[in-house]
């Protein structure tokens, strides 16, 4: 068989050319070939069984031509009214192809053929049927997943609703935010005139008043020349006193209370070899005092002539709980006044000799009295 195209040797039962792809027109007699009534393949011709499904392949009705098998087959099934035509979607080869036959040329060419059709047949119009109604269930879901998504937009609309409602409740019982200070004032009731009309008062914020931390004031000491006015201050009272040595004298107290004493002609003298360079006493309070003054009477101040005699501290270091500093005094027999710039707390204080002005007849220095001033 040649194409009438091209004249290119065709095989056997050949629908298209293979050189140009043009339609092969058989006459009925020779497209005589046989197909599968279930799977549509085409059947060997001595064949019993199809080759692709195993279908029997005995009955007459297997024998049609081309045309009739690509117009449709009858497949009577549980689902279709007697007699209705079904589109066969296989062609010569088995592969699937979209069926362009009538509804009414299927019917005549199905009649015909209903009376060979075994079980398979139906099981297999059947299974077309549910492959073509796939496209309602896949809009279906989708129908499905919207209307979910409508149901969550509304439930989450309908709490916000419901939060506002709470919050609205909230602020008509009486409670009235602020702002962003984070207090809550009662909310004040709107008073009305006498035509009804409300008016709303305003709630005034609190006022939060920052006190500035003062500045700390350096302590400052001197030692001033006229004596300053104690007049608000009261004596410290020293309870004990203690020194590094003191000088014994058959008939005089020289211990370090006696410098705490008051009285200017009893002292405290040192008692170690030379000038006492680095001998100290110390007078305790009996409770802790804001001092501001320090007097001191140094040497000794029974009479002019004994202050020359003994030596007298002309360099000392006042230790206490508020401060360590050094002074240095002319050598003249006359009271001292040590003044601080501010109050400050003691409990003790401390004086050691770091220089004197050397006696004439004596070595010991001596301390005739110190008195302190504070509240």
């Amino acid at each position: 068989m040649r194409c009438p195209n091209c004249n290119s040797v065709l095989e056997e039962g050949a629908l298209f050319c293979q050189e140009c792809g043009a339609r092969v027109e058989v006459h009925q007699e020779e497209s005589r070939v046989r197909f599968c009534s279930n799977c549509g393949t085409m059947l060997e011709p001595d064949s019993i069984f199809c080759q692709n499904c195993g279908t029997r392949a005995e009955e007459p009705d297997a024998y049609k031509t081309y045309d009739e098998t690509k117009k449709g087959i009858y497949q009577p099934n549980d689902y279709d009214e007697p007699g209705e035509y079904i589109p066969n979607n296989y062609d010569r080869t088995g592969s699937h192809s979209e069926s362009t036959a009538r509804k009414g040329s299927g019917k005549a060419a199905g009649k015909g053929s209903s009376a060979g059709r075994t079980g398979k047949t139906s099981s297999r119009g059947t299974a077309h049927k549910s492959t073509t109604n796939k496209g309602p269930i896949i809009a279906a879901i989708i129908i499905g997943l919207v209307l979910i998504a409508v149901c969550v937009i509304v439930g989450i609309k309908l709490l916000n609703g419901e939060k506002a409602n709470q919050d609205q409740e909230t602020t008509s019982t009486g409670i009235a935010a602020d702002g962003d200070d984070g207090v809550v004032t009662p909310a004040v009731e709107p008073d009305g005139d006498d035509n009804g009309n409300s008016a709303i008062t305003p709630i005034p914020k609190e006022t939060i008043t920052v006190t500035p931390t003062p500045t700390e004031i350096p302590l400052s000491i001197s030692v001033v020349n006229s004596r300053p006015d104690v007049s608000s201050y009261f004596k410290v009272n020293v309870s004990s006193a203690s020194a590094t040595s003191t000088i014994v004298q058959e008939g005089h107290d020289n211990s370090a209370i006696k410098a705490f004493d008051g009285d200017e002609v009893s002292s405290w003298q040192e008692g170690v070899n030379g000038y006492g360079i680095g001998e100290s006493i110390t007078g305790y309070f009996d409770r802790s005092y804001n001092v501001r003054y320090i007097f001191l009477k140094l040497g000794n101040w029974r009479d002019v002539s004994n202050n020359i005699q003994n030596s007298r501290p002309q360099t000392i270091t006042i230790t206490c709980d508020g401060f360590v500093q050094q002074f240095t005094f002319p050598d003249e027999q006359r009271e001292f006044y040590i003044e601080l710039n501010k109050e400050v707390a003691m409990t003790y204080i401390n004086i050691k000799i770091d220089a004197v002005y050397p006696g004439t007849d004596f070595d010991d220095t001596v301390i005739a009295d110190v008195a302190v001033y504070g509240k």
